[in-house]
């Protein structure tokens, strides 16, 4: 079984949740497998339980970046047996060293989202604009 991973990257408070629901909510149709969101960046937009469940998703939260590993994604496949993956990256965590990573046999990127909020890019990167 092939599994898409959608991964959703930026600095905080850019707008990853709210893109991530975004995307789950248009691409869901009824009948659809279990979708999984990896949370790696808790911020002030949350996951509502409601809408997690008219359309068949769940939340894991991932609170150390050590804990993201081969065996961690082969639990998840095994368990739950996702049809998505939605990964909201914490914008903290190296990226490239995370997509070096491998993932389960069948699964793959489909797509990378990076968010940037304008008024705050300067202060998270380290620059002026």
């Amino acid at each position: 079984m092939e599994t898409a991973v959608f991964l959703f990257a930026g600095f905080m408070d850019a707008g990853k949740t709210t893109g991530l629901l975004g995307a789950l909510q248009r691409s869901y149709q009824p009948g659809d497998a279990k979708s999984i969101i990896i949370c790696m960046e808790e911020g002030e937009e949350t996951y509502p339980d409601q809408l997690l469940e008219e359309i068949n998703a769940e939340v894991i939260y991932v609170e150390e970046k050590e804990e993201v590993t081969l065996e961690f994604w082969e639990r998840i496949a095994q368990k739950e047996q996702p049809e998505r993956i939605f990964i909201e990256f914490n914008g903290m965590w190296n990226l490239k060293a995370f997509l070096e990573q491998p993932l389960p046999r069948g699964w793959y990127y489909s797509t990378i989202f990076s968010f940037v909020d304008a008024m705050t890019y300067a202060l998270y990167n380290g620059s002026v604009i």
